[in-house]
Protein backbone atom coordinates (compact mmCIF):
# COMPACT_ATOMS: atom_id res chain seq x y z
CA UNK A 1 0.00 0.00 0.00
CA UNK A 2 1.41 3.54 -0.90
CA UNK A 3 1.90 6.09 1.84
CA UNK A 4 -0.81 7.51 3.06
CA UNK A 5 -3.09 5.52 1.47
CA UNK A 6 -5.01 3.92 4.76
CA UNK A 7 -5.25 7.47 5.76
CA UNK A 8 -6.99 8.08 2.70
CA UNK A 9 -9.63 5.67 3.28
CA UNK A 10 -10.40 5.86 6.28
CA UNK A 11 -10.19 9.08 7.86
CA UNK A 12 -7.43 10.20 10.54
CA UNK A 13 -4.15 8.48 10.49
CA UNK A 14 -3.23 5.40 12.22
CA UNK A 15 0.31 4.90 12.69
CA UNK A 16 0.84 1.02 12.77
CA UNK A 17 3.84 -1.04 14.07
CA UNK A 18 6.80 1.11 13.46
CA UNK A 19 8.63 4.38 13.98
CA UNK A 20 9.05 8.14 12.03
CA UNK A 21 11.03 8.54 9.33
CA UNK A 22 11.37 11.99 8.97
CA UNK A 23 8.92 14.83 9.21
CA UNK A 24 7.90 15.33 5.47
CA UNK A 25 4.41 15.35 4.28
CA UNK A 26 4.08 11.63 2.82
CA UNK A 27 3.20 11.96 -0.98
CA UNK A 28 -0.21 10.70 -2.14
CA UNK A 29 -2.34 11.37 1.26
CA UNK A 30 -5.00 12.94 -0.08
CA UNK A 31 -7.44 13.05 3.14
CA UNK A 32 -7.87 16.55 4.30
CA UNK A 33 -7.41 16.74 7.59
CA UNK A 34 -4.88 14.11 7.50
CA UNK A 35 -2.63 16.07 5.09
CA UNK A 36 -0.43 17.89 7.81
CA UNK A 37 -0.26 14.60 10.17
CA UNK A 38 0.69 12.07 7.25
CA UNK A 39 4.43 10.54 7.81
CA UNK A 40 6.55 8.55 6.48
CA UNK A 41 6.49 5.19 8.59
CA UNK A 42 9.12 2.09 8.07
CA UNK A 43 8.30 -0.73 9.69
CA UNK A 44 10.50 -2.16 12.29
CA UNK A 45 12.48 -5.27 11.47
CA UNK A 46 10.41 -5.87 8.22
CA UNK A 47 12.13 -7.97 5.71
CA UNK A 48 11.26 -9.14 2.33
CA UNK A 49 9.11 -12.33 1.86
CA UNK A 50 11.65 -15.24 1.29
CA UNK A 51 12.43 -16.05 -3.02
CA UNK A 52 10.75 -19.22 -3.69
CA UNK A 53 13.40 -21.16 -5.68
CA UNK A 54 12.02 -24.22 -7.86
CA UNK A 55 14.47 -26.35 -8.96
CA UNK A 56 14.31 -30.04 -10.66
CA UNK A 57 13.04 -31.78 -7.72
CA UNK A 58 10.18 -29.02 -7.60
CA UNK A 59 7.39 -27.49 -9.19
CA UNK A 60 6.35 -23.92 -9.93
CA UNK A 61 2.57 -23.07 -9.74
CA UNK A 62 0.89 -24.19 -12.57
CA UNK A 63 3.50 -26.84 -13.06
CA UNK A 64 2.60 -29.30 -16.02
CA UNK A 65 -1.03 -28.41 -16.20
CA UNK A 66 0.16 -24.97 -17.04
CA UNK A 67 2.58 -26.29 -19.84
CA UNK A 68 -0.17 -28.37 -21.60
CA UNK A 69 -2.18 -25.34 -21.38
CA UNK A 70 0.12 -23.00 -22.91
CA UNK A 71 0.78 -26.42 -25.60
CA UNK A 72 -3.27 -26.44 -25.97
CA UNK A 73 -3.56 -23.16 -26.95
CA UNK A 74 -0.62 -22.89 -29.44
CA UNK A 75 -2.51 -25.85 -31.40
CA UNK A 76 -5.95 -23.95 -31.67
CA UNK A 77 -3.56 -21.04 -33.02
CA UNK A 78 -2.33 -23.30 -35.65
CA UNK A 79 -5.61 -25.17 -36.49
CA UNK A 80 -7.30 -21.76 -37.32
CA UNK A 81 -4.19 -20.73 -39.14
CA UNK A 82 -3.56 -23.91 -41.49
CA UNK A 83 -7.11 -25.79 -41.25
CA UNK A 84 -9.69 -22.72 -40.94
CA UNK A 85 -7.74 -20.48 -43.63
CA UNK A 86 -8.02 -23.08 -46.12
CA UNK A 87 -5.59 -25.95 -45.97
CA UNK A 88 -8.63 -28.83 -45.29
CA UNK A 89 -5.45 -31.52 -45.83
CA UNK A 90 -4.27 -30.17 -42.60
CA UNK A 91 -7.18 -31.09 -40.66
CA UNK A 92 -5.80 -34.56 -40.21
CA UNK A 93 -3.19 -33.42 -37.82
CA UNK A 94 -5.35 -31.31 -34.96
CA UNK A 95 -8.84 -33.42 -35.33
CA UNK A 96 -9.18 -36.72 -33.61
CA UNK A 97 -10.91 -39.72 -35.29
CA UNK A 98 -13.17 -40.15 -32.70
CA UNK A 99 -13.77 -36.38 -32.34
CA UNK A 100 -17.36 -35.47 -31.41
CA UNK A 101 -18.92 -31.90 -32.11
CA UNK A 102 -21.66 -31.14 -30.23
CA UNK A 103 -23.25 -28.39 -32.34
CA UNK A 104 -23.18 -29.81 -35.83
CA UNK A 105 -23.99 -27.75 -38.48
CA UNK A 106 -28.06 -28.38 -40.44
CA UNK A 107 -27.57 -31.28 -42.08
CA UNK A 108 -24.03 -32.33 -40.77
CA UNK A 109 -23.35 -34.99 -38.68
CA UNK A 110 -21.57 -34.69 -35.57
CA UNK A 111 -18.54 -36.73 -35.90
CA UNK A 112 -15.26 -35.30 -37.48
CA UNK A 113 -16.55 -36.16 -41.35
CA UNK A 114 -19.09 -33.76 -40.79
CA UNK A 115 -16.70 -31.02 -39.17
CA UNK A 116 -14.40 -31.15 -42.19
CA UNK A 117 -17.45 -31.06 -44.21
CA UNK A 118 -18.62 -27.64 -42.54
CA UNK A 119 -15.23 -26.17 -42.83
CA UNK A 120 -15.41 -26.92 -46.87
CA UNK A 121 -18.74 -25.54 -46.51
CA UNK A 122 -17.57 -22.55 -44.99
CA UNK A 123 -15.08 -21.91 -47.51
CA UNK A 124 -17.59 -22.45 -50.32
CA UNK A 125 -19.85 -19.53 -49.07
CA UNK A 126 -17.49 -17.14 -47.71
CA UNK A 127 -14.10 -17.71 -50.06
CA UNK A 128 -12.10 -14.68 -48.58
CA UNK A 129 -12.83 -15.63 -45.08
CA UNK A 130 -10.34 -14.77 -42.23
CA UNK A 131 -10.83 -15.13 -38.87
CA UNK A 132 -9.58 -13.14 -36.11
CA UNK A 133 -8.45 -14.96 -32.56
CA UNK A 134 -9.54 -12.00 -29.79
CA UNK A 135 -9.29 -14.38 -26.77
CA UNK A 136 -8.41 -17.77 -25.58
CA UNK A 137 -8.12 -19.48 -22.72
CA UNK A 138 -7.21 -22.84 -21.56
CA UNK A 139 -7.37 -24.56 -18.51
CA UNK A 140 -6.13 -28.31 -18.28
CA UNK A 141 -7.10 -29.91 -21.88
CA UNK A 142 -9.91 -27.50 -22.67
CA UNK A 143 -9.80 -24.29 -24.51
CA UNK A 144 -11.64 -21.66 -24.93
CA UNK A 145 -11.20 -19.04 -27.99
CA UNK A 146 -13.28 -16.05 -29.02
CA UNK A 147 -13.50 -15.12 -32.47
CA UNK A 148 -14.74 -12.57 -35.33
CA UNK A 149 -14.77 -14.12 -39.27
CA UNK A 150 -15.42 -11.09 -42.26
CA UNK A 151 -16.02 -12.51 -45.34
CA UNK A 152 -18.46 -11.90 -48.86
CA UNK A 153 -21.21 -13.99 -49.42
CA UNK A 154 -20.54 -15.97 -52.44
CA UNK A 155 -22.39 -19.32 -52.16
CA UNK A 156 -25.26 -20.89 -50.65
CA UNK A 157 -25.78 -20.81 -46.83
CA UNK A 158 -27.98 -23.41 -45.58
CA UNK A 159 -29.27 -22.37 -41.82
CA UNK A 160 -32.27 -23.58 -39.44
CA UNK A 161 -34.89 -21.11 -41.12
CA UNK A 162 -33.65 -22.11 -44.44
CA UNK A 163 -30.92 -21.65 -47.05
CA UNK A 164 -30.00 -18.53 -47.90
CA UNK A 165 -28.85 -17.58 -51.43
CA UNK A 166 -25.38 -15.19 -52.40
CA UNK A 167 -25.90 -12.06 -51.77
CA UNK A 168 -22.70 -11.01 -51.96
CA UNK A 169 -22.67 -8.79 -49.26
CA UNK A 170 -19.33 -8.49 -46.75
CA UNK A 171 -20.50 -9.65 -43.35
CA UNK A 172 -19.33 -10.48 -39.97
CA UNK A 173 -20.10 -12.87 -36.87
CA UNK A 174 -18.77 -13.22 -33.87
CA UNK A 175 -18.70 -16.11 -31.23
CA UNK A 176 -16.46 -18.63 -29.28
CA UNK A 177 -15.73 -22.11 -29.20
CA UNK A 178 -14.80 -24.46 -26.56
CA UNK A 179 -12.38 -27.37 -27.19
CA UNK A 180 -11.07 -30.54 -25.47
CA UNK A 181 -7.85 -31.48 -26.56
CA UNK A 182 -6.30 -35.04 -26.30
CA UNK A 183 -2.86 -36.21 -27.24
CA UNK A 184 -2.15 -33.08 -29.33
CA UNK A 185 -5.75 -33.41 -31.25
CA UNK A 186 -9.13 -32.04 -30.44
CA UNK A 187 -11.74 -34.50 -29.06
CA UNK A 188 -14.91 -32.35 -28.38
CA UNK A 189 -15.74 -29.35 -29.89
CA UNK A 190 -18.49 -26.75 -28.90
CA UNK A 191 -19.56 -23.60 -30.16
CA UNK A 192 -22.05 -20.68 -29.65
CA UNK A 193 -21.92 -18.19 -32.42
CA UNK A 194 -24.46 -14.72 -33.11
CA UNK A 195 -25.98 -16.28 -36.34
CA UNK A 196 -29.30 -14.04 -35.48
CA UNK A 197 -26.63 -11.28 -36.43
CA UNK A 198 -25.21 -12.98 -39.53
CA UNK A 199 -28.61 -13.36 -40.84
CA UNK A 200 -29.40 -9.45 -40.19
CA UNK A 201 -26.57 -9.02 -42.08
CA UNK A 202 -28.10 -10.76 -44.85
CA UNK A 203 -31.41 -9.22 -44.80
CA UNK A 204 -32.95 -12.66 -42.86
CA UNK A 205 -35.03 -12.29 -39.34
CA UNK A 206 -36.00 -9.38 -37.66
CA UNK A 207 -33.72 -6.41 -38.03
CA UNK A 208 -33.09 -4.01 -34.93
CA UNK A 209 -34.96 -0.99 -34.29
CA UNK A 210 -34.10 2.40 -35.47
Amino acid sequence: MRPGAFAAQTGPPMVALGRLADAEPARGCVYPRARDHCRRVSVVGASPPPKRRYGRSSRAPGGERGVAATTNKRLVRRFVAEVVAGDLAAAGRYLAPDLVNHSPAPGLTADRTGYMAWLARVRTVFPDLTVELEGLVAEGDLVAVRWRFTGTHRGPLPTPVGTVEPSGRRVQMTGMDFVRIRDGRMVERWTCEDELGLLRQLGWGPQPAG
